[in-house]
């Protein structure tokens, strides 16, 4: 028989069991739910375009660099020290402003002493009834002669003054800056080879200049339309990058170690996005064709295709899949390349024997090709389009 009690005392206990269970089971992790599998794996992102029919002004090219219109070096034509350099590498100047003071002390001081030797001889008469020989205080011809040289003596002091302050020959950017306040500069033409204490550089329009063979001398002249592009500036990122500009001059005479000619190609500059320095591609325009067949320049990959050197561009045949945001495998395809304009090349269009119809080396207008991501695909590889 069970004591009176104990129902009293075994009931809370096991109440109390109950809830620890109950606390300890809402403890436990809860299972993450996997994620389905979306079949993305091996599908590449990339960017596309059509082929199009349009006009193409194709460009002999060569290989060249930026140069600033005009660049001038500064240097110092008095000796001292310098006082003030008010500017830096990277600041735009006018003709005529202040680069640096040098100071100026000594040469003003030899000024004051001229002017007032000049003064005094204006001042003192000439005692004519006690002439000497080669005395000026007693000769009235010596007299005049001393001060015409004292006049002409002050006068070179005080044009001397203005070189203890460069000033910019010309307006542009500052590109080098060899000197800093308290430096002791000396004056051109005091050492074997000087450093110029400034250099400034006129880039408000800019020459690309490059050598070109010399066979192709007859087909290129002053004036001639020229487009140029920058590795700085490549054309996925930044659309306009191709700089318009014409042929300015042609040096006459032939490099006898590349067989080249140097030409110089001015192009405006006034948003300074070329810098001297920059590596360039030249492109002449040396004809225009029309109506012709025009694939992105960054479509067309070289490949090993169908068991030979080839070159290709892959094309995605299901566009509709693609316009919805879907994935498709591409398709290469051989392509006959003609000439470039830097941008497109011209897809060879010959005519078929035997048939009216032209081939157009497998390619035809409105195929949509791959152009961002194309050299890294295979024949078949699933794309997704994100442009």
């Amino acid at each position: 028989m069970l004591p009176k009690n104990f129902l009293s005392k075994i009931v809370p206990l096991l109440i109390l069991i109950l809830l620890t269970v109950l606390v300890v089971s809402t403890l436990k992790p809860r299972s993450v739910p996997k994620i389905p599998e979306t079949g993305e794996k091996g599908i590449a992102l990339v960017e596309t375009a059509r082929v199009v029919r349009g006009n193409l002004e194709p460009l002999f090219s060569a290989l060249g660099s930026i140069e600033p219109r005009q660049r001038v070096r500064v240097f110092s034509v008095v000796i001292g020290q310098l006082d003030k350099v008010p500017v830096n590498v990277g600041d735009k100047v006018q003709a005529g402003e202040v680069l640096a003071v040098i100071n100026s002390g000594r040469a003003e001081a030899e000024l004051k002493e001229v002017e007032a030797e000049w003064e005094l001889a204006k001042a003192t008469p000439v005692k004519v009834q006690d002439q000497g020989e080669g005395d000026s205080s007693k000769d009235p011809l010596l007299r005049e002669i001393q001060i015409k040289q004292l006049a002409a003596k002050a006068e070179r002091l005080r044009q001397n003054l203005n070189e203890f302050t460069l000033r910019a020959p010309i307006s542009g950017i500052v590109t080098k800056k060899c000197c800093v306040p308290g430096d002791t500069v000396a004056a051109l033409g005091t050492t074997t080879s000087p450093e110029p204490l400034f250099v400034i550089e006129d880039i408000e329009s800019v020459y690309a200049h490059a050598g070109i063979p010399e066979k192709f001398i007859s087909q290129v002249q002053i004036g001639m339309k020229a487009r140029v592009r920058v590795g700085a500036y490549p054309l996925e990122n930044f659309p306009l990058a191709i700089f318009q500009g014409q042929l300015a001059r042609i040096n006459p005479t032939i490099n006898p170690e590349t067989r080249t000619i140097d030409i110089w190609v001015e192009i405006p500059n006034k948003e300074g996005k070329l810098r001297p320095g920059m590596s360039s591609e030249v492109g002449l325009v040396i004809e225009q064709y029309k109506n012709v067949l025009l694939v992105p320049k960054e479509a067309v990959v070289k490949s090993e295709f169908q068991a030979t050197e080839a070159t290709i561009v892959y094309v995605i045949e299901d566009k509709e899949a693609i316009a919805q945001g879907k994935s498709s495998p591409v398709v290469a395809r051989g392509v006959n390349l003609g000439l470039s304009d830097g941008v497109n090349y011209m897809i060879e269009e010959t005519g078929r024997a035997g048939a009216q119809e032209k081939e157009t080396s497998w390619l035809k207008e409105g195929d949509l090709v791959v152009t961002i991501g194309a050299p890294t695909l295979a024949d078949g590889q699933l794309v997704r389009a994100i442009r």
